[in-house]
């Protein structure tokens, strides 16, 4: 305590002496005060510790108090927050408040930290999700244990704090003899803020420590430093990391439909971008990337037949410059007709021109080009077989139903249709474009 109270007493110096200098207010009003530390301390906390050199909360948290302008006008001035952030922040925090520019770092390295300007406007930090990393290299040793010198990587977030133990090079501290960590520690600070309880092995938090380790990465983890976020255990559902995002990668049958939903807590489950149907590509693939910002904690995805706005699950397949609804018993399409790919197609001034470089050595160009039109397809839902068959003004050209064409045997004219197989572009378009599929290819 009474180191407390003496620390008290020099930060009411910094303050007294702002005013002095200014009496006015003007200078203490445009002054930013930080007030920190750079770790926390043990009194003999869990039995035995003393002094910082673990990686449990005592040791690893530090006070820190930032009194900016604004604050008071912001009405947040004297609020706490829980939410877990780095030393390493407060240098881009205080480049933020200044209106700095962030410096140029050596080696072309980017500067670690993020501003805590969102966290001073809004304490409750609705949208935060970064964990907090600390290492501390320490003995390890007990029952069961591999005995030597190693690395303890922790990562704290507003829950749970997730430590892996490493062995190391007995000279080198810091480098790992394995990839695999020789023990693991969990804590969940809801029901044990004194980290008293480890939970890394116990039943029912299997899934908890496959989220948080895939996060601390084997102490990698902080040069991402996105929100928790782990995969449950689903067969066709990948996640890994893209710079400071997170890739989902979803694999399964071409054309497949797939709900995905996301999880705080992993007891309720809410659906992922509002709902909308994920649908695999024609190779059975789909990537959904996100920014660190809105990380939920915990992913799961499963295949259905038909989900979100009620489309039949085909035409989920169409790009989604395309406007698809159901009115009635037809399914509707509104489209440009213009690919979205480039063509020799188009006029060799656009940007979309691109001479042909395709594989068939038959190709020719028609004349005719590319241009946008407003087409409306109406397609029955349930085609059913027309009872007068009658022939195009071109003559015989295929089977349709309903007006829907499903296959072409002649070209206008009774031309054969390799004449206009080998007009088709690189991409497989045809000429006109007149038909929407659903990888618009022609």
């Amino acid at each position: 305590m009474a180191c407390v109270s003496y620390v008290d007493a020099q930060v009411g110096k910094v303050i007294s002496a702002l005013d002095t200098l200014d009496p006015s207010g003007a200078l203490a009003d445009n002054t930013i005060v930080v007030v920190t530390g750079d770790h926390g301390w043990h009194l003999a906390d869990h039995g035995a510790f003393w002094t910082k050199n673990t990686n449990f909360e005592e040791a690893t948290r530090a006070p820190l108090i930032i009194r900016a302008p604004g604050m008071e006008s912001e009405s947040v001035a004297g609020s706490d927050c829980s939410k877990p952030i780095e030393l390493i922040d407060v240098f881009p925090t205080l480049l933020d408040l200044a209106g700095l520019e962030t410096p140029v770092q050596p080696n072309k390295k980017s500067l670690e930290g993020v501003s805590l300007r969102p966290l001073l406007e809004n304490p409750a930090g609705d949208s935060w999700g970064r964990p907090a990393f600390s290492q501390f290299h320490k003995r390890i040793q007990g029952d069961g244990l591999t005995t030597g010198w190693g690395m303890g990587y922790t990562m704290r977030t507003e829950r749970y704090r997730y430590t892996e133990w490493y062995l190391t090079d007995q000279v080198h501290r810091s480098v790992k003899t394995n990839e695999t960590p020789e023990f693991v520690e969990l804590y969940d600070h809801d029901i044990d803020s004194g980290e008293s309880a480890n939970l890394a092995y116990k039943s029912g938090y299997e899934e908890i420590v496959t989220a948080l380790a895939f996060q601390l990465d084997g102490g990698r983890g902080w040069s991402a430093s996105f929100e928790v976020a782990g995969p449950t255990v689903v067969d066709g559902l990948a996640i890994e990391r893209s710079g400071e995002n997170l890739r989902l990668k979803i694999s399964g049958d071409p054309g497949e439909t797939w709900a995905v939903q996301y999880s705080e807590n992993l007891t309720s489950w809410d659906d992922l971008e509002g709902g909308d149907p994920v649908v695999l590509d024609d190779e059975g693939l789909r990537v959904l990337e996100f920014g660190n910002a809105l990380l939920p904690r915990f992913y799961r995805a499963s295949p259905v037949e038909v989900v979100g706005n009620g489309l039949p699950a085909p035409f989920h397949l169409f790009p989604e410059d395309m406007t698809l609804y159901v009115d009635g018993d037809f399914m509707v399409i509104e489209s440009s007709n213009v690919p979205n790919h480039p063509s020799p197609y188009f006029l060799q001034g656009d940007d979309r021109y691109e001479a042909y470089n395709g594989s068939n050595s038959q190709y020719r160009r028609n004349p005719n080009e590319i241009g946008a039109q407003n087409w409306v397809y109406r397609i029955p839902l349930n085609p059913t077989e027309a009872t007068n068959k009658q022939s195009t003004t071109l003559g015989s050209i295929g089977v349709a139903i309903n007006g829907v064409a499903f296959f072409n045997q002649y070209a206008a004219g009774n031309a054969p249709l390799t004449r206009e197989i080998n007009s088709f572009d690189q991409y497989n378009g045809c000429l006109l474009y007149t038909s929407p599929s659903p990888r618009d290819r022609g």
